[in-house]
């Protein structure tokens, strides 16, 4: 059940607007164009110490975090990895130093978004990005959280084909799709609730789009890396 007693309307959800617009904005600005999550799934302790286990989902672009710490696996980096970018505003994420992903700020203060990387390189209307918001929860936790803005997805028009949520990490992965500028398409989205903050990281991937296999695991590897830190 919800917890009662707070507003949550989609004014507080920039990243619908982000998710509407997730495959085309980046045409239209085409020529511009702790280390690790609090919480975990487990935590063991043996004679080598203590070990926070990292607990995944399966989504469109493979095994993505719901909680624990980045890793090798996952994310192609350790909780103790040097970030790409540390924010000032509280999170870590990282990419492929290849020079095929790029930061695109003036993108993201147009967009109203926090960070925003993105791939080299465009099929059609479709360049694969990373984009990065950060609202108020609303004293939510991510239970409370994702019930009270998945009414506002599907009111816009979207299916929740998946929802993870971790109690215990207030962390969570929430897969959506939907019609982006005539393209269907996966949004896969994870957010993590910390001091009153909802951290929202969101990746695209279009429904039977051919693409080097190369390029899903580095958009996954991205949307993993993203922890608070």
């Amino acid at each position: 059940m919800a917890e009662e007693g707070k507003g949550f309307t989609a004014k507080h959800l920039r990243w619908v607007v982000v998710g509407v617009l997730g495959v085309t904005f980046m045409l239209v600005f085409k020529d511009e164009i702790s280390d690790k999550i609090k919480g975990a799934d487990k935590i063991s302790i043996g004679t080598e110490g203590i070990s926070i286990e990292t607990k995944t989902t399966n989504t469109p672009l493979g095994e993505t975090i719901v909680s624990g710490p980045v890793t090798l696996d996952t994310a192609g980096v350790t909780p103790a990895s040097a970030p790409s970018l540390r924010s000032n505003r509280g999170y870590a994420i990282n990419w492929p130093q290849d020079g095929s992903w790029s930061p695109r700020p003036q993108l993201a203060q147009a967009m109203g978004l926090d960070f925003v990387i993105a791939y080299n390189r465009s099929w059609g209307n479709f360049v694969p990005n990373v984009n990065v918001t950060i609202e108020p929860a609303q004293g939510f936790s991510i239970r409370g959280w994702m019930e009270n803005s998945n009414p506002i997805i599907r009111a816009y028009g979207f299916e929740l084909t998946d929802v993870q949520i971790d109690d215990a990490s207030n962390t969570g992965v929430r897969v959506m799709r939907g019609n982006y500028g005539g393209m269907i398409a996966d949004q896969i989205q994870r957010v993590i609730i910390s001091d009153g903050q909802a951290y929202i990281a969101t990746a695209t991937r279009p429904v039977g789009f051919e693409a080097d296999p190369n390029l899903w695991a580095n958009l996954n590897q991205i949307l993993n890396s993203f922890r608070l830190g």
